[in-house]
């Protein structure tokens, strides 16, 4: 399986978490190593929410954000899923600081899942192809992790392709093979 020449130098969406000319652009933050489980469980407990099974599902889906979603076998939407999840919660009545959690969930949907060898290649990570829930995410995409072959995607559960395929840009965007570029 071979990348379309354009690809071979390196130059695709992947390096970018967000779809250039997208409202989105000007609100996003920067996904970065503070983004973790334990910072959004620091979020929920300082929700103001004091209902214990309420306290519960925020905390779960900060487990399924990191667990699963991020993973090699995850979708390629369980992670815009898990960021729909996070600010639908911090839209609830009597949430303090719906505003850090939304940012929060925001900077997680940029994060780049796992990557590994599948065949001899670490091929680049499906995007999700639907839309989000949020108008917050619209726009928003996981960054590729450093080191993914550029102009294939796949993972040990989905097979290989080169660019251009299904998933190898995110939702609203179109391949462009003759640049490597999603427009």
């Amino acid at each position: 399986m071979t990348p379309p020449p354009a690809c071979s130098t390196g130059k695709t969406l992947s390096s970018a978490s967000t779809l250039s000319g997208s409202t989105a652009a000007a609100k996003r933050t920067t996904a970065s190593a503070s983004i973790t489980a334990s910072g959004w469980s620091d979020l929920c407990a300082s929700s103001g929410i004091g209902d214990l099974s309420t306290q519960y599902l925020c905390l779960n889906m900060g487990q399924d954000g990191w667990g699963y979603a991020l993973s090699t076998a995850a979708d390629a939407c369980v992670q815009q899923n898990v960021a729909d999840e996070m600010i639908s919660f911090a839209k609830l009545p009597g949430i303090l600081n719906s505003d850090d959690m939304i940012s929060y969930a925001i900077s997680y949907r940029q994060l780049p899942r796992q990557a590994v060898s599948v065949s001899g290649v670490v091929p680049s990570t499906l995007y999700c192809t639907f839309p989000p829930v949020n108008p917050e995410l619209s726009g928003i995409v996981n960054a590729q992790p450093t080191g993914v072959s550029p102009g294939l995607f796949g993972s040990p559960s989905v097979p290989v392709v080169p660019f251009g395929s299904d998933g190898t840009c995110p939702y609203g965007s179109s391949p462009d093979a003759s640049t490597c570029l999603c427009t």
